[in-house]
């Protein structure tokens, strides 16, 4: 098989959850509320507040790409 069985389309669409979350949100949560908070995330962020900045950093400028390291030799010789 073909990717270990893995069927072309398989699985929930990319967002389908996250999409309908964000649509309660909206409903339940106010402008002047959902302004409030980001200002208050914004604030937290300017302050020094470590998580908030990388949520902004990775929200404008998108997540930092992970190298991966695969050096066989090195796994073969520590075992």
């Amino acid at each position: 098989m073909e990717n270990g069985g893995k069927r072309k389309g398989a699985g929930r669409k990319k967002g389908s959850v996250n999409a309908l979350t964000k649509k309660l949100l909206k409903e339940v949560v106010s402008k002047k509320d959902q302004t409030a908070v980001l200002k208050k995330g914004l604030s937290m962020a300017k302050s020094g507040d470590k998580d908030l900045i990388k949520f902004f950093l990775e929200h404008f400028h998108g997540k930092v790409p992970q190298e991966i390291d695969v050096n066989v030799k090195k796994l073969l010789i520590d075992v």
